[in-house]
């Protein structure tokens, strides 16, 4: 998860270039106390259109 937060704006390295440990410690600590087994469960949802092309059709 943190690996991810790098990647964005709002927490990539800029806005916490002067602390980055102090801020990986803190979000560490943060993640822990919302992960009641240890883990951090994600729900993600998708669409998806299925299509074919008739037989014989060219594009």
């Amino acid at each position: 998860m943190l690996g991810h937060l790098r990647t964005t704006s709002i927490a990539g390295a800029s806005p916490f270039a002067e602390r980055p440990a102090a801020f990986e410690e803190e979000a560490r600590t943060l993640l822990h106390e919302l992960a009641d087994d240890g883990s951090l469960p994600e729900e993600a949802r998708s669409t998806a259109l299925p299509a074919r092309r008739r037989a014989g059709e060219r594009r």
